[in-house]
């Protein structure tokens, strides 16, 4: 069944955006990847500190996309990880320009 279908409060699509997604700093807010909660993510390294277990995380796809096809996450757009790999991200060029 669906997500939505299954809970019987009204979901906000902009609260699960921000929640389990987050923007490609390449392509700015044209790709957004899916992703665990931030919260989840932040709980867990935290418990996994405090009990003295080390955490491996396992990426499965990169900034920029790293290969073509519809796979990459960033499809039909070019991936730009490995041929842009120094090329700042529109949040660092945006900063630097604030900074100016």
């Amino acid at each position: 069944g669906d997500y939505l279908d299954n809970h019987n409060e009204e979901v906000d699509e902009e609260d699960l955006t921000d929640k389990f997604t987050c923007v490609d700093p390449f392509f700015g807010e044209d790709v957004k990847w899916p992703a665990v909660s931030r919260n989840f993510l932040i709980n867990f390294l935290r418990a996994c500190a405090k009990h003295g277990i080390q955490a491996t995380l396992d990426l499965h796809t990169f900034p920029g996309g790293t290969s073509p096809g519809t796979f990459s996450g960033v499809w039909p757009r070019w991936p730009l990880f490995w041929t842009q790999g120094d090329l700042q991200s529109k949040d660092d060029e945006e900063n630097d320009k604030e900074n100016d």
